[in-house]
């Protein structure tokens, strides 16, 4: 009964995590294209403040280097935001009983159509635009965290198994 609880638990947890994290990328995708660039240009800023102090480089003073290092935050940014949502996409499949390779497959394909249809949602916000490069980043942060989790749980499983001890869930 103890582990049945904690199980649905852990399914209530990820599964509302995974929702949360849907809808702040929905209400980001939501932000105008000049709403979007005043937020990452904020956080750019004080990226580079920091970059330049603890490095001291004069980044600000090269427009080029500014316009660069701006869209390596952004897209850090979209791979970070599809990490996490595939990690609890992930960690929420595999609580259930099933294979884990079908279930990290079904996490991926998740985390992929969600990474698509929000590219599709900011092509009718102003001044956005679909751009199938995101995607691409979007559903590579995904991977990833659906491939950690596939070899953690798959490495427990198998230590579970040489011991000798019965695993009807994954032990997430």
């Amino acid at each position: 009964m103890y582990n049945e609880t904690r199980v649905l638990a852990k399914r209530i947890v990820f599964g509302l995590l995974a929702l949360s994290m849907m809808v702040v990328i929905f209400l980001f995708s939501s932000q105008t294209g000049e709403e979007s660039g005043e937020l990452s240009n904020g956080i750019t800023e004080v990226i580079v403040e920091v970059v330049s102090k603890t490095f001291d480089l004069d980044i600000k003073e090269n427009p080029e280097s500014m316009e660069t290092f701006h869209l390596v935050i952004r897209k850090i940014a979209h791979f970070t935001v599809y990490f996490v949502l595939g990690l609890f996409i992930s960690l929420f499949l595999c609580s259930f009983e099933g294979r884990l390779i079908v279930q990290s497959g079904i996490s991926l394909g998740i985390a992929a159509v969600y990474a698509i249809s929000d590219e599709i949602h900011q092509s009718f916000v102003g001044g956005r635009a679909m751009a199938v490069w995101d995607m691409i980043i979007d559903t590579s942060g995904a991977l990833l965290a659906v491939l950690i989790v596939f070899l953690i749980l798959k490495s427990s499983y198998k230590k579970h198994k040489k011991q000798d001890v019965q695993v009807e869930i994954y032990p997430i």
